[in-house]
């Protein structure tokens, strides 16, 4: 049997394709053009083509191991001189209909599910019949969150964290110690006597490291964000002049943007859930000094959207002293029909009063039931705007009845009965744990200084709890917190210094309950 393969614009994500069917069904492949002749229209392969260019590059440049294992690439010039592509003694260039297996629906709806979206995107492009393959497999695909984690000395994240946070006066464990004897260069001390260590690599590693991480996922997502430590922020590039404002958005978001929103905010430390040989576990960095980045990819769903809100400068000072309870919704990005369930709220302003904390409230006066949480954050950017003029931005968290949204708070100082007992009110709803999500923003008072020198005490106490949904966060400058329980009703603010906290921590969780369905398919 033979197949036709177009060697036309979509490159390396339709050679992995044909790569499979070769090695799947030991079919002989050689050369044909089924590639369309002109563009398309519709929604699909707009977004198709926003993808391609956007998230693959102009110019294809795709690493061979930027896919599952089973996904092999090869080069063209090594694909077009392969043995496999050149036509038998006696076979006809002219090809039966019949016998072209790219025709063979279920074939290629098999085939389609086990690709990573980006590759299932460019796929979409090649012809009419795999456009709509690909449509009907975007529907079926029961997306969830997709994390992924970024430092110099990723993937080795256990002993990295154990030994930064140690040097915090931490403790720290002999094997940890052991790591980095064999593999990081000596912290230096300055003349004040304080701890640091230099990375040149973090400003040519960041943007390849997202864009890896991102190209492998198999869910499609809506939205992208991420929270980063002071250190990693400087490694961006300045903020004083044009190209450098430029160079600070292309790092973090050339690539990836095409496919949804994007923002990032850094605190003085971050959370976030890391899977290493299928076991999970959170981690809480909190030393400012080492450059990391955690992202989550927010999955689209049926009933369920997110969108972004941004205040710079001039809105903030548009709407100073003068929000109320009708302008709050234009400030918040909340139109008539959205049916909010939850806010997160990031302020890069210390003091955080202003018109954008002043919108939230007014909105939780006249909507009390709705969750919300957030923090002062070092810094802020989105894709959307200068990032040097951003006062603050956020999440509107919306969805029809499948999706709940809780926000609870922790204001003891040490992880007492009231502060589970929160989290126990949270499990004993019985919502949707598998595929859920999560927030958490600690005040950065808390973490280990405030455990007796034990880190990860309250991101595991939740996990304790949900080990199933995965954690992200940052360590703040102050808490936003309207706390929030579906099924109860909760009462309007008292005040808006009744949102605004300290020394706390506050987990946004979010549900979503969609049909069973299988699960993500391995290739073999």
């Amino acid at each position: 049997m033979c197949v036709c393969v177009s060697v036309g614009a979509e490159g390396n994500s339709i050679y992995r394709f044909f790569r499979i069917l070769q090695n799947t069904l030991a079919l002989d492949i050689i050369m044909a053009d089924v590639a369309p002749k002109k563009k398309r229209e519709g929604s699909l392969e707009d977004l198709s083509m926003e993808f391609k260019n956007g998230f693959l590059g102009s110019d294809h440049d795709v690493s061979p191991n930027s896919c599952d294992e089973c996904f092999q690439s090869i080069g063209e010039e090594e694909l077009i001189s392969s043995e496999a592509f050149q036509l038998k003694e006696n076979e006809s260039s002219e090809i039966p209909e019949e016998r072209l297996v790219v025709y063979q629906y279920s074939i290629i709806k098999t085939l389609f599910e086990k690709l990573p979206i980006r590759d299932l995107l460019a796929c979409a492009q090649v012809c009419k019949m795999w456009s709509e393959v690909a449509r009907v497999v975007r529907k079926q695909r029961r997306n969830q969150a997709f994390l992924m984690l970024y430092h110099p000395y990723h993937p080795h994240t256990k002993p990295i964290v154990e030994w930064f946070n140690g040097l915090l006066g931490h403790n720290i464990s002999d094997k940890a110690k052991d790591f980095v004897e064999n593999h990081l260069l000596a912290p230096l001390k300055d003349s004040s006597g304080c701890i640091f260590t230099s990375y040149p690599q973090v400003s040519e590693q960041i943007r390849p490291a997202i864009l890896d991480s991102f190209k492998k996922c198999y869910y499609e997502p809506q939205l992208i964000i991420f929270f980063g430590t002071i250190s990693l922020n400087s490694y961006l590039a300045k903020r004083f002049t044009p190209r450098q404002l430029y160079t600070r958005h292309e790092n973090l978001f050339e690539g990836i943007q095409a496919i949804g929103p994007c923002m990032a905010a850094f605190g003085t430390g971050l959370v976030t859930t890391v899977t290493e040989a299928n076991e999970s576990y959170t981690v809480e960095m909190e030393n400012t000094t080492y450059p990391m980045l955690t992202g989550l990819a927010i999955p689209k769903v049926p009933g369920f959207c997110v969108k972004e809100f941004n205040v710079d400068f001039m809105t903030a000072s548009k709407y100073k002293g003068k929000v109320d309870g009708v302008n709050c919704k234009e400030i918040l990005n909340i139109s008539p029909d959205d049916n909010v369930k939850g806010i997160i709220l990031f302020h890069a302003d210390r003091r955080r009063s202003s018109a954008l904390s002043d919108a939230v409230y007014q909105y939780l006066l006249q909507n009390p039931n709705v969750a919300l949480g957030g923090g002062a954050m070092f810094e802020i950017i989105t894709d959307k705007s200068d990032d040097k003029s951003s006062k603050g931005c956020g999440l509107i968290i919306c969805g029809d009845e499948n999706v709940k949204v809780f926000s609870v708070g922790m204001f003891q100082k040490k992880i007492t009965s009231n502060n589970e007992m929160a989290l126990a009110r949270v499990k004993n709803c019985n919502f949707e744990e598998e595929g859920s999500f999560a927030f958490m923003f600690a005040c950065n008072g808390r973490g280990a200084g405030m455990h007796n020198h034990v880190c990860n005490v309250e991101s595991n106490l939740f996990r304790k709890y949900f080990p199933k949904t995965s954690l992200i966060g940052a360590f703040t400058a102050g808490e936003f917190i309207h706390e929030y329980i579906p099924g109860e009703n909760s009462q309007p603010p008292r005040g808006k210094k009744s949102i605004e906290h300290s020394f706390s921590t506050v987990f946004v969780i979010v549900s979503i309950a969609r049909p069973p369905t299988s699960p993500p398919p391995h290739a073999s």
